[in-house]
């Protein structure tokens, strides 16, 4: 149906809807990228996922409507409000048609640095200089990142965790070279769409949760390598111990809820046999030598096939979708 607008007009009009339209784009389809794209659509954003070719799209496609499904199943979403998230993603395999009127364009390819120094050097000569430029690196230093970039000071990292449209942490790293109003316009952005962002103030190796994840992760190949509990007995002592209560409660909350002086007891006592390696602990070292990387091979610390695979990520994300239902 023709518009009885004069076209001058109409067009007007569009580009005046276009503008008050929010949106981002998300480069690389991967299973990061695919999420990120998914929670910025759910926040209303008009999302462009960018990848090299079409068969990543595709699966990034099936991928995001898995996810919509595992939300509708868990009242999350409306079938009627899943349609209009379907249609505010848009798949290229353009870089130009990715990031144009673009207000944040967020990288999400695999941790190699010289990949992504170029496929920012490439997004800056497409894009203006109000942009903001961000990375999902989860090793990647900021200075690294902005080296020779034209506007350093727009850069940032958003460091999202898997999958990202329903865990609510990012954490967030600023260049020292930008604006206040730079600042409180990402961490606007990630609340907006149901985030809850932290701003590191300083820059850290492995920033604040991947850092707590290794420490435990170090005692607990220790625990098992003395022989004190199995891996499965690990896993279940986090899970439906501390673990259990750590979505409402954290540590230093826990702390004073416990006594400040009870800990500090607890803390002289166990401090010093707490496991100090610097290196990977060896059984990992191994696994990784024999080829065993977990569900990629269907081998890891333990075994799986790609029914239980499946079942398994099916169940975890079912979980994280009730408890995200439940923290509303």
């Amino acid at each position: 149906m023709e518009s009885d607008l004069h076209p001058w007009l109409f067009t007007t009009l569009l580009m005046e809807v276009n503008r008050m339209e929010k949106h981002v784009s998300v480069l690389g389809a991967g299973v990061m990228g695919s999420s990120i794209a998914l929670a910025y659509a759910l926040g209303g954003w008009q999302v462009h996922l960018y990848d090299v070719a079409d068969p990543f799209l595709l699966r990034a496609q099936n991928t995001i409507q898995q996810h919509l499904a595992l939300l509708t199943e868990n009242h999350l979403q409306t079938q009627t409000a899943v349609s209009g998230v379907l249609a505010r993603i848009f798949y290229t395999t353009q870089l130009a048609a990715a990031v144009v009127d673009s207000e944040l364009v967020t990288e999400c390819i695999p941790e190699v640095l010289t990949d992504k120094l170029q496929i920012f050097h490439q997004v800056e000569a497409l894009v203006s200089s109000n942009v903001l430029l961000a990375s999902n690196t989860s090793s990647l230093r900021l200075n690294d990142l902005t080296t020779d970039a034209r506007h350093p000071e727009r850069f940032a990292i958003t460091h999202f965790f898997n999958p990202a449209n329903l865990v609510p942490l990012v954490e967030v790293l600023i260049s020292p070279q930008a604006p206040m109003d730079t600042t409180d316009r990402l961490l606007q952005i990630l609340v907006g769409i149901g985030k809850r962002p932290i701003l590191l103030h300083k820059e850290i190796n492995g920033f604040v949760a991947n850092r707590l994840q290794a420490a435990l992760l170090r005692e607990a190949f220790h625990l098992v390598e003395q022989g004190v509990c199995t891996f499965a007995e690990l896993d279940q002592a986090v899970s439906s111990g501390p673990g259990f209560r750590w979505p409402f409660v954290g540590p230093f909350a826990t702390v004073d809820f416990g006594g400040l002086d009870t800990w500090n007891r607890v803390c002289e006592n166990i401090f010093p046999t707490l496991n100090n390696a610097t290196t990977s602990p060896t059984v990992l070292q191994q696994l990784h030598y024999q080829g065993h990387l977990g569900i990629k091979t269907n081998q890891g610390i333990f075994s799986y096939n790609q029914e239980n695979v499946r079942q398994s990520l099916q169940q975890r994300d079912h979980h994280l979708a009730q408890l995200l239902k439940l923290r509303e």
